[in-house]
């Protein structure tokens, strides 16, 4: 049985790197990064699992923190054709056009990681911390941005 607060904690916005939730424009993205930066795995996540729903603290989207990654130079580039404007001038805009209140910006799994490299789980002693299986998480992730498989999948689960 999966605990009330990991299914509170895994279905709400956990993982968003946070902008303005009001926003016109939201971009979920499938990528992992940014789960190593400080004490991360040992401190602040069983402190939001424990705690159930997470909202982000971010009302802003960091512009400028975003495009120094990969992602978010991909980002910032399909945004500007969102908003009309010329792909190659993204660095102009986050600069002095957009101030980071018109998108929200989230990610499909809430547990951040620096690759897909399945030994993380163990580094981390994830798997001991939630006690779940990893396939059950990511289950979790799917039903949290699509509510329409979830019978789907409660199906499967009770046959096995």
């Amino acid at each position: 049985m999966i605990p009330n607060n990991f299914k509170e904690w895994a279905c709400s916005l956990s993982g968003c790197d946070g902008g303005n939730i009001d926003a016109d424009t939201w971009l979920c993205g499938i990528e992992w990064g940014g789960g190593s930066k400080g004490d991360y795995y040992t401190e602040t996540l069983p402190k939001e699992i424990e705690n159930g729903a997470c909202t982000p603290k971010q009302n802003i989207y960091d512009w400028k923190d975003s495009i120094t990654y990969p992602f978010g130079r991909s980002f910032a580039k399909l945004y500007s054709a969102i908003d009309g404007e010329n792909v190659e001038n993204y660095s102009k805009f986050v600069s002095k056009k957009w101030d980071g209140s018109e998108i929200f910006k989230l990610n499909l799994y809430p547990i951040a990681f620096d690759s897909t490299d399945s030994a993380l789980w163990h580094t981390h002693r994830l798997k001991k911390l939630l006690d779940l299986m990893r396939n059950i998480y990511f289950k979790l992730g799917a039903l949290s941005i699509d509510p329409l498989i979830s019978p789907s999948l409660e199906k499967k689960n009770s046959l096995n």
